[in-house]
């Protein structure tokens, strides 16, 4: 719910239709991204583009006008665990027929097109939803384009809300994440070694050691770092005993050990199978 100050009104969220979305953006589209213009809207590939040789549509076809890069905007009314694998087929598709896509181009002025075959970029994606999954969000860290996922929400009387929750920028670094409502509504088994990983990343590497993809880590300094991350995530909330209890009964779980040396002092550890 939005409220109006001004008039004391409220504004409710509302379901939009994903061609509404479109429409919208494209009208409003130097307001939202003044740093790009658009070169097509439904934008048809010729030839095998996706993974099972067919053609694609590029819902906004656009030139990244900062650093002269094109740029693939994917638009989807709901969540979408497959529009980022649709997204990759087609920036692979540009990049290995490049040359033809710059020259045939009739919204690039020559001096453009001269930039854009001299650069050779990779071509950036943008993918815009009413929300992501946390998998994506972590697929993207392993993907070489520069990338960035806007979030939406549509309310009454035509107000669109959009915020970037994610942006990754050339050196396969996420330079901006906002955590998401429901990554983790549940910890169970199928995320916990996720959850210990993302744990250790903010760690001193003097706090823990990994040999051959086993963890040996303090239990205490784990669960410390747990609750760090815990708002991140926003992973609900638990007592040190149930996170334990977790990873004992997890199959990445090996064994602990009352006191072993660890590096430059003695401590009790758990090890755990990354």
């Amino acid at each position: 719910m939005i409220l109006n100050i001004n008039n004391n009104s409220k504004h409710s969220e509302i379901s939009i239709t994903e061609n509404f979305l479109q429409k919208n953006i494209v009208k409003n589209f130097n307001i939202l991204f003044p740093e790009y213009r658009i070169l097509n809207t439904e934008y048809k590939l010729q030839g095998d583009v996706r993974k099972f040789g067919i053609s694609g549509r590029i819902d906004i076809f656009a030139l990244n006008l900062s650093d002269y890069r094109l740029a693939v905007f994917e638009l989807k009314k709901d969540n979408n665990k497959n529009v980022l694998f649709q997204a990759i087929d087609y920036t692979d598709f540009i990049s290995e027929n490049y040359n033809l896509i710059i020259l045939s181009s009739v919204n690039l002025s020559i001096e453009e097109k001269d930039k854009l075959l001299k650069s050779k970029l990779k071509p950036e994606i943008i993918l815009i939803a009413k929300n992501f999954s946390h998998p994506t969000i972590r697929r993207i860290e392993n993907v070489e384009n520069k990338i960035r996922l806007i979030e939406y929400k549509a309310f009454e009387n035509n107000l669109l809300y959009f915020e970037t929750i994610c942006n990754k920028n050339d050196n396969n670094k996420i330079v901006f994440y906002k955590s998401e409502e429901h990554k983790f509504e549940n910890i169970d088994s199928s995320n916990v070694n996720l959850i210990i990983k993302e744990s250790i990343k903010n760690l001193d590497e003097s706090y823990y050691l990994i040999d051959t993809n086993v963890l040996v880590i303090n239990p205490t300094i784990l669960y410390n770092s747990f609750k760090q991350i815990s708002s991140k995530f926003d992973l609900i909330h638990l007592p040190r005993t149930k996170f334990m209890k977790l990873i004992r009964e997890s199959e990445f779980y090996i064994e602990e050990r009352n006191a072993m040396r660890f590096k430059s002092f003695n401590t009790s550890a758990i090890l755990i199978k990354l």
